[in-house]
């Protein structure tokens, strides 16, 4: 099983380059959906208490799964063919995951697994 999520991990990564290397217009969308959910996380963070009430930390969990929408859609465009259907849904994937890393100042393992 984790060969197979690995051999499907390189193929997303595969995808993802060759995507990005064929549409320089990829940067630009990825750079203003990356500003465009900074500014709005920033507004609601200033908005709410130091230890934000459960409604707030909701929002911000949607706020960061549009983001990473976005981010998916700027690569792989909005209805991806069937064949960056996986790379699109592992780019996805690894945005909330970096996200949530960021977030909790977590640490990835040696192995690759978060701490």
């Amino acid at each position: 099983m984790r060969v197979a999520l690995l051999a499907g991990f390189a193929v997303a990564v595969m995808a993802v380059s060759a995507v990005c290397a064929q549409s320089p217009d990829a940067t630009a969308c990825t750079a203003a959906a990356f500003a465009d959910y900074n500014k709005a996380n920033l507004r609601m963070v200033q908005q709410q208490p130091t230890l934000m009430p459960p409604d707030a930390v909701i929002a911000q969990r949607r706020l960061e799964e549009q983001y990473c929408l976005r981010y998916a859609q700027c690569i792989f465009g909005a209805a991806p063919d069937q064949s960056h259907a996986l790379p699109y849904r592992a780019e996805f994937a690894s945005c909330l995951r970096d996200e949530s890393l960021e977030k909790y100042d977590a640490i990835r393992n040696d192995d690759g697994e978060d701490e």
